[in-house]
C-alpha cells in the first residue's frame, strides 16, 4: 500500500510572532488570515474506529431504510475523506459490493504497530484477524522467523477459520499500519450476509495460497476455505 505522508505541523500564533522577531519585521496584512474564511480540511487518517463511525453508521441506517442514494453519498463522502479506505475498497476489497465494504469497515480499527511489537504469540488464543495496510512483519515459530507478511497480508486468519490459538508469532520489523476486525463481530457480520463470507473466502483462499507458494515454490494450487454460515 502506498504509504500516507506525515502532515507537517501548522505554525502557531507564537511560532509566526518568533519567526518576525527573528526577521526583524512586524506581522503585516498580508500575513494575517482572511475574515470569514475557512481552511478546506485535506484528506485525513482514520486513526480509531470512532472517527468515521458515525458516517458508516449513518449509511447503514439508510440501507436499511432502502434508501441507496443517500447510502451512496455517504459511503462517497467517506472515501473522499479518508484515501486509505478508498485504496482498500478498489484493491483488496474491490470484490466487495459498496454497502458490504461499508458494513465491513464500520466494525474495523486502525492501528501502528511500531518494530519490534509483537501482534500474535503461537499457541496464545487470538481475539481478532488482522490485515496489514502498510509494512513489514515476520513470522516466527518456536523463536524462529521462517516468513514475512506485507501489505495486503492477514494475521491471525488460521485462528480465525479453525477458532483456535495462534499458530506462530507475529512480529513487527519496521513502522506498520494495519486493520483489525473482533472475531466475534466480523464473524456475526458474515453469518447475516452471505454474500460477504464467499468474498471474504475468496480474500483468505488467496492469501493463504500466496503465503504457502512463498515457502514452497512449485506450490501453485489453491487453498479453499469455507467459514462456518
Amino acid at each position: 500500500m502506498a504509504k500516507q505522508p506525515r502532515p507537517l505541523p501548522r505554525p502557531t500564533k507564537a511560532s509566526a510572532e518568533s519567526s518576525s522577531a527573528r526577521s526583524g519585521r512586524k506581522p503585516g496584512p498580508e500575513t494575517a488570515q482572511p475574515a470569514g474564511n475557512s481552511v478546506t480540511p485535506g484528506p485525513q487518517r482514520r486513526s480509531t474506529y470512532f472517527e468515521a463511525v458515525a458516517l458508516y453508521e449513518r449509511g447503514v441506517e439508510a440501507l436499511q431504510r432502502h434508501d441507496y442514494r443517500q447510502a451512496s453519498a455517504i459511503l462517497e463522502s467517506v472515501l473522499r475523506q479518508y484515501p486509505e479506505e478508498k485504496e482498500l475498497h478498489e484493491t483488496l476489497f474491490k470484490n466487495f459490493a459498496p454497502f458490504e465494504f461499508m458494513k465491513l469497515m464500520r466494525i474495523a480499527k486502525w492501528h501502528n504497530a511500531a518494530p519490534g511489537e509483537v501482534l500474535a504469540v503461537e499457541g496464545q488464543p487470538l481475539d481478532s484477524m488482522m490485515m496489514i495496510y502498510n509494512g513489514r512483519l515476520t513470522v516466527e515459530k518456536n523463536g524462529v522467523a521462517f516468513a514475512e507478511l506485507l501489505d495486503g497480508n492477514f494475521i491471525g486468519e488460521v485462528s480465525f477459520i479453525s477458532g483456535g490459538a495462534a499458530t506462530a508469532t507475529v512480529r513487527a520489523i519496521e513502522p506498520t499500519r494495519y486493520l483489525s476486525w473482533q472475531k466475534k463481530e466480523i464473524d456475526a457480520l458474515l453469518k447475516r450476509n452471505p454474500t460477504m463470507r464467499l468474498a471474504m473466502q475468496g480474500m483468505l483462499s488467496s492469501d493463504l495460497s500466496k503465503k504457502l507458494s512463498h515457502r514452497a515454490p512449485s506450490f501453485t494450487a489453491r487453498i479453499p476455505v469455507t467459514l462456518p454460515k
